[in-house]
């Protein structure tokens, strides 16, 4: 094995996986600060609705998930000087690609049952 492919191999050992949990989390206090800023009540509405979204997939993958601890450790971060523009970035294009699916779903339903 070559000396590069050692040292890819340890760096990579050294990484931990993403956390899901975690990168829903992210998403969350991304949206919550969305709706903090909302301009009005139809756009805190559209945007409460992001941040079910994102809190069902915990619930769902992990109940129980101590989320006030995780927002509290992002929250820390972001005042530390960690921001959240990736997260906002990849958070809205989860959400974009889920309200399209629902569109084309929607379309679906409409046009009646496939023989």
């Amino acid at each position: 094995m070559s000396l590069l492919a050692l040292a890819l191999a340890a760096t990579l050992a050294g990484q931990s996986a993403p956390d899901p949990n975690t990168d829903d989390a992210r998403c969350i206090a991304v949206v919550a600060l969305m709706i903090a800023q909302a301009k009005d009540d139809q756009e805190k509405t559209r945007f409460s609705a992001g941040l079910m979204y994102f809190l069902g997939r915990i619930d769902t993958r992990t109940p129980g998930y101590d989320l006030e601890a995780a927002l509290r450790r992002i929250l820390d971060a972001v005042e530390k000087g960690d921001s959240l523009s990736d997260d906002a970035i990849r958070c809205g294009g989860i959400l974009r690609q889920r309200g399209q699916y629902m569109i084309e779903f929607g379309q679906r339903m409409q046009n009646g049952p496939k023989n």
